[in-house]
């Protein structure tokens, strides 16, 4: 578990290591960051941490047009549908699945559903089942 310390030191460093671990809000300004953001440096007193970008968000703030530090989160949603469905996919390997039975289960469109899995896993959901044959 981070401190508040150490999570002001990657701030004021622009650790981009922590991008990702948290978000920082900036009073004065209304916004929050990524700790790697190249926007000028809050004053201490203005900063507020939060675990997590919806956090922020609940708090009043707003993300940052620079680093957008939601496209962290969304990207982690992304990957676990796409590990979710994988599992799905192995664990009904034996079974006939077409594309449309695997964009129900993952609440997407086929289309979208054929470029994220492809975007994440570097197979296409067809490729995947008979791998796992």
């Amino acid at each position: 578990m981070m401190n508040d310390e150490i999570r002001w030191q990657a701030v004021a460093a622009r650790d981009a290591s922590h991008d990702g671990q948290f978000v920082y809000g900036v009073v004065s300004t209304g916004i929050y960051c990524r700790p790697s953001c190249p926007s000028r440096q809050p004053l201490r007193r203005n900063v507020r941490f939060f675990d997590k970008a919806a956090a922020a968000e609940t708090a009043g703030f707003r993300a940052c047009k620079r680093c957008r530090p939601q496209a962290d989160s969304a990207a982690a949603q992304r990957i676990a549908r796409i590990t979710a469905l994988c599992r799905y996919i192995e664990a009904h390997a034996q079974d006939e699945i077409d594309l449309a039975q695997l964009a129900a289960q993952a609440h997407l469109s086929r289309f979208h559903l054929q470029r994220e899995f492809k975007a994440v896993t570097g197979l296409s959901p067809r490729q995947y089942h008979e791998a796992c044959r």
